[in-house]
């Protein structure tokens, strides 16, 4: 049985951005005070363009796996019955 490929891709990105929105909440006094709004402001915008990078692989990865299981349960419907098809019609199979 393979891995969903979903779990191999790393949620690092979501835990940090969480983080620092933790660190904000906590620390707003301070940041405020010592004027380092625009830094972690910078800080937060490129964790959240990570976040978003992140989870389009994750939907992405998710979307391919859900085309080929879509396709393979077709086929595995299919594929016997163009197997067999030509001898039927070809008269050299019975009818059950």
């Amino acid at each position: 049985m393979l891995p969903n490929p979903a779990k191999l891709i790393s949620y690092r990105q979501e835990a940090d951005f969480r983080s620092g929105l933790i660190h904000v909440r906590e620390n707003a006094e301070s940041i405020f005070l010592a004027h380092r709004e625009d830094r972690l402001k910078a800080r937060l915008l490129r964790r959240i363009e990570s976040f978003v990078v992140n989870f389009r692989k994750i939907t992405s990865v998710n979307r391919n796996v859900g085309f080929f299981t879509t396709g393979y349960n077709w086929l595995i419907q299919i594929i016997p019955a163009l197997i067999v098809a030509p001898s039927f019609i070809a008269g050299q199979l019975n009818s059950a």
